[in-house]
């Protein structure tokens, strides 16, 4: 998940709304213009659609909200775990069903290698839908 830290603190800067010149997302992540831009090529990669316009920098095409894992833990009272990118939800219950409360969830942006039914290959955009699982219901 650490891999993912920087492109996730620069998609929450851009949830913001507005243009971010790279030159100003790179100073508050402490990365250079260079590191942005690659960070960039791989939020897009997640299927977010940015724009890139010279002099004003990135803004996203679609206004997107983050799953806030405050507003979450306020709708639900069961057990959950928010794991922004992940390679699959189901993978990772199944794993860990062991330590985990009857009922657990665990909630995902986006799923790098997530299975649908009878083995498919599941895959979705980031931030276009959220992925629930349910261990012992």
């Amino acid at each position: 998940m650490k891999e993912h830290q920087m492109k996730l603190a620069i998609l929450n800067q851009l949830s913001k709304g507005g243009f971010h010149s790279g030159e100003a997302l790179g100073e508050q992540l402490g990365i250079s213009r260079a590191a942005v831009s690659k960070h960039i090529k791989g939020i897009q990669q997640w299927g977010v659609d940015i724009f890139r316009v010279q002099g004003k920098g990135y803004q996203l095409a679609q206004p997107m909200e983050l799953l806030s894992e405050q507003a979450i833990g306020d709708a639900l009272t069961t057990p959950f775990e928010l794991i922004p990118i992940i390679d699959s939800t189901n993978q990772y219950l199944l794993d860990k069903q062991d330590l985990l409360d009857s009922g657990s969830v665990c909630i995902s942006e986006y799923q790098a290698k997530g299975r649908g039914r009878r083995g498919r290959q599941w895959s979705h955009r980031l931030v276009a839908i959220s992925i629930f699982r349910c261990i012992g219901v």
